[in-house]
C-alpha cells in the first residue's frame, strides 16, 4: 500500500522534514501501518490522525488529514530514545 500513497506536503512540512531527518518513506510506512492496522489517534473536531511508528530505533510521527486518496502531511516529528537495564 505505502508505494499507492500519495502524500501533499507544503513547503514549511518539507523543511520540518529535512531538518527532522525524516524522509517520504517513512511517512507513507507510519500512515500505511496506522490504516492499516487502525492504530492511529483522530481529532473528530478537525478531522486529524496521528499515527507513529517504530523505524530503525526512532520513533515517526505524522499528523496528517485525508483528502480522497491524498494524505495532507500537517506536521512530522520524531524521537529516538534508548531504554538500558
Amino acid at each position: 500500500m505505502d508505494n499507492n500513497i500519495k502524500l501533499l506536503l507544503n513547503e514549511t512540512t518539507k523543511e520540518t522534514m529535512k531538518k527532522r531527518n525524516i524522509t517520504e518513506e517513512d511517512l507513507k510506512k507510519t500512515i500505511t501501518n496506522a490504516e492499516t492496522t487502525g492504530e492511529k489517534l483522530y481529532q473528530p473536531q478537525t478531522n486529524r490522525y496521528l499515527a507513529k511508528l517504530l523505524i530503525n530505533e526512532a520513533t515517526i510521527y505524522a499528523d496528517y488529514t485525508t483528502e480522497k486518496d491524498t494524505y495532507k502531511i500537517n506536521t512530522t516529528y520524531k524521537h529516538k530514545a534508548v531504554i538500558k537495564q
